[in-house]
């Protein structure tokens, strides 16, 4: 297994390789202070990540087009931590190799 840690325009990003499974795999965490206005553009902005996109119009060609695309999948949550309120996006695919 190899860790790799970089930064990618100022954001810390950790890669870990190895050979033992067979799928990609990603997860993206923002992170803010809680307020009212926080917490509710937050929201928001966890269900456009997911259920919106330009090029397909409805979510039956969206999930069409992950299942052709290795069985890709998507998700998101929202949580509160203390003083701080974090944005989670998780997603998943078979390797193509």
């Amino acid at each position: 297994m190899e860790i790799i840690r970089k930064q990618i325009n100022e954001v810390p990003v950790t890669i870990i390789k190895t050979n033992k499974f067979k799928t990609i795999a990603g997860i993206l965490k923002f992170k803010s202070p809680v307020t009212k206005e926080n917490l509710i553009k937050r929201s928001f902005l966890k269900r456009i990540l997911v259920y919106t996109t330009n090029k397909y119009k409805t979510n039956k060609e969206l999930n069409v087009r992950c299942l052709e695309d290795y069985d890709a999948s998507f998700s998101s949550s929202i949580r509160r931590d203390g003083i701080y309120v974090n944005n989670i996006l998780v997603f998943d695919s078979l390797e193509d190799a």
